[in-house]
């Protein structure tokens, strides 16, 4: 498949390219699609029964308390969950940063789960997961909507079987809202697990995926949950939800400065130990599903002579400019890394050999026109790289040293170059 910075008119560089047919689909890649459309279906009949069942049972005068009639939130709601989406807090799982994160839309959307009708419920769901990606969006929308349904659901029925055992009406909505918690964190948790794969390819390969989930959701739901109890006296109460925000972003201040050991400080880039870890995860999950996955190394040209004339200083500056050229190079699901000095690896995943030629040599000529130094001294730079495939039998070893074997090579035919070693 194009990496996602190619076109299908792109032009490879190297000749061995050639043997492999412009925009065909290997065997796997079609297999991956058929599993994709066959989920997306799959999570489309989930997301629709419990709307359904949601419309169906839902029930406005049920509990007062509870202000359905709150039609003034939606637009305010949909607002937040879009601000949420756009303005997330960087900590998080992903191929870069394997830990728990803070997703705040949490709030946003057991909030709508409980003040507004089901009807509306896609409304905010679609608007906390818009992003241009058609195939994230419905299915992001598809398990919020799932969780929002399932959420309303478990307060409406824990509520009800609550109130008919004789219990107190606080101890009725405590009981209500804390099953409309935990129903939501777990559907959207399973469910999430359970189709990740159509857009990331990591459902099953994430050992204890759908636990970080939970963790991740909880703390928005919790506040979103108070906030609700709160609106549910006054709407002036609800601004004592304020101080625990103002801590909670504290805590994920500190955070984020633990998460920042496994970046490099220069170049913004994973670390060696970082990347080790990540790449691990990213042979298994290649080998499970087949897919290829190509391993480039990069090594800046005669980087020891900017340090001799113009200083380490400047040396530093040269590789947070080269850091930058490859962070926006890369797609999310790419993992970058520096090895140490001025040498660097790209692990692409999902990417075939005449995608990752067209990717580097793209990536040549952006660091070979790039100025590194702005200090009215411009100071330019070539690189040299060398890529490779993962093979069957591989561990991540020897394909490295493969990729590095090829970067040598490419320097001693006079750098400026890619080579090539399959």
């Amino acid at each position: 498949m194009f990496h996602e910075h190619e076109g299908p008119g792109a032009a490879t560089t190297s000749p061995g390219a050639t043997t492999w047919a412009r925009g065909e689909l290997s065997d796997h890649d079609e297999a991956g699609r058929t599993r994709a459309r066959r989920g997306g279906r799959e999570l489309a009949a989930v997301a629709a029964v419990t709307w359904v069942a949601a419309l169906v049972l839902y029930d406005p005068v049920h509990e007062a308390w509870t202000s359905h009639q709150h039609l003034w939130l939606v637009p305010l709601l949909a607002v937040l969950a879009l601000a949420g989406n756009r303005v997330r807090a960087r900590l998080g799982r992903s191929r870069s940063e394997r830990t728990v994160v803070f997703d705040a839309t949490g709030a946003v959307l057991i909030g709508a789960a409980l003040l507004i009708p089901p009807l509306l419920f896609p409304v905010v769901a679609i608007a906390s997961a818009w992003r241009p990606d058609r195939l994230r969006l419905s299915l992001n929308a598809a398990i919020r909507t799932t969780a929002m349904s399932c959420g309303m659901l478990s307060y409406e029925l824990a509520t009800l079987a609550a109130a008919d055992s004789g219990l107190p009406v606080d101890t009725v909505r405590v009981i209500g809202l804390l099953s409309a918690g935990a129903a939501y964190l777990v559907t959207e948790a399973v469910v999430h697990v359970r189709h990740l794969d159509l857009a990331d390819g990591l459902g099953d390969d994430l050992e204890g995926l759908g636990q970080e989930l939970v963790c991740r959701d909880a703390p928005g739901v919790a506040l979103g949950l108070l906030v609700f109890a709160l609106l549910a006296v006054s709407p002036v109460t609800a601004l004592l939800a304020v101080p625990l925000v103002w801590l909670l972003v504290r805590s994920l201040r500190a955070q984020e400065e633990v998460l920042q050991s496994g970046i490099d400080d220069k170049t913004g880039l994973l670390t060696l130990q970082s990347f080790r870890v990540v790449a691990v995860g990213e042979l298994a999950r290649s080998r499970r599903h087949a897919r290829d996955l190509i391993a480039v190394m990069l090594d800046l040209d005669h980087m020891k002579s900017v340090n001799t004339l113009r200083g380490h200083l400047a040396g530093e500056a040269v590789l947070a400019s080269i850091g930058a050229v490859l962070r926006s190079s890369a797609r999310a699901e790419d993992v970058v890394a520096r090895f140490g000095g001025d040498e660097f690896c790209l692990l692409l995943p999902d990417t075939d050999l005449e995608g990752a030629l067209v990717l580097v040599e793209r990536l040549r000529l952006s660091v070979g026109e790039t100025e590194l130094l702005g200090d009215g001294d411009p100071l330019y730079r070539t690189a040299s790289f060398g890529l490779t495939r993962l093979r069957v039998g591989d561990d991540l070893e020897a394909l490295l040293e493969r990729a590095d074997s090829a970067l040598r090579r490419a320097k001693a035919q006079g750098r400026d170059r890619l080579a090539v070693e399959l």
